[in-house]
């Protein structure tokens, strides 16, 4: 199990940046880019809840 967990790790090391850079190129192509993408989607800003703040 140890193996494995150390496999996964060392495989997502050596795709994390080249994959993360994929994903950025094909963003920041202005024709890929609409509205039925979420994550271009523009959002409400969030209330911030704190345990210590006013109710």
């Amino acid at each position: 199990m140890v193996v494995t967990v150390l496999i996964s790790v060392f495989a997502h090391g050596l795709t994390a940046y080249p994959g993360a850079n994929w994903y950025a190129n094909r963003i920041s192509n202005k024709q890929d880019i609409d509205d039925k993408m979420p994550e271009m989607k523009p959002v409400e800003k969030m209330a911030i809840r704190l345990p210590w703040g006013d109710t």
